[in-house]
């Protein structure tokens, strides 16, 4: 069975949410056309936070994974939740706060348009880092 970049990509915000009710978040996916934000977080009465998930699927690659151009743009109440899925059902995700991801993304002009991406050795010391939305 193929699974397309949709479903990979909705795989990738339930694991995602899954993770932050495990941990006391109350997580609330939207729309799949709510721009920009995939997730609404809140955790007792402190500032509800906003997630993006970017999830690259078993056949998709490892290195790097493609954003959009707002990614440029840091906000205190946003973070990038970068999923990988393994062929074995493993799953790796960081947990990056966008002012890092700000700084760390490039673009790459091809034929077919720009290409916005931040690559994994740039957010690796990220993986698993979920005590970091409790600022």
């Amino acid at each position: 069975m193929t699974i397309t970049r949709q479903v990979s990509g909705m795989s990738g915000v339930f694991a995602v949410a899954e993770q932050l009710s495990l941990k006391g978040w109350i997580v609330s996916p939207t729309s799949r056309n709510a721009e920009g934000v995939d997730l609404l977080m809140t955790k007792g009465v402190g500032e509800p936070l906003a997630g993006q998930v970017k999830t690259n699927g078993i056949q998709t690659s490892d290195g790097f994974w493609l954003v959009g151009k707002n990614a440029r743009k840091s906000n205190s109440s946003l973070f990038y939740f970068f999923v990988k899925f393994h062929s074995d059902g493993r799953k790796d995700v960081y947990v990056v706060p966008s002012r890092i991801v700000s700084k760390k993304v490039y673009s790459n002009r091809t034929p077919r348009g720009v290409w916005y991406a931040i690559d994994k050795p740039s957010i690796v010391k990220f993986k698993n880092r979920y005590e970091l939305l409790d600022h």
